[in-house]
């Protein structure tokens, strides 16, 4: 496989984007199995979500509602977004400079 062919799930430089799953881990990793899935669910109904999304615009309402609450989980939505915005700007350069002859 060449280095500019991308396999299936993964971006630039071999980076996966962040999903829900990723932010449903993240928060059972902080809280436990138990509070992460409580707080999951209260996430999910505040951003209108049902969990089954995968798409970036779904990431970005569930960070927005990690971001509004208790501080933790805040701190737990900011790493997603710097996350988020780290492999979306990677990508973009990464094909940038795929497409400079």
């Amino acid at each position: 496989m060449s280095p500019n062919t991308r396999q299936p799930g993964t971006g630039a430089y071999g980076l996966a984007e962040p999903t829900l799953a990723d932010a449903r881990a993240a928060l059972a990793a902080v809280f436990g199995s138990e509070d992460g899935n409580a707080k999951w669910q209260h996430l999910l109904h505040g951003a209108g979500l049902t969990g089954a999304e995968t798409d970036s615009a779904a990431l970005s309402r569930l960070i927005a509602a990690m971001r509004g609450a208790d501080p933790v989980t805040a701190l737990c939505g900011q790493s997603l977004a710097i996350r988020l915005d780290s492999y979306t700007r990677l990508s973009a350069t990464h094909d940038l400079l795929r497409s400079t002859p």
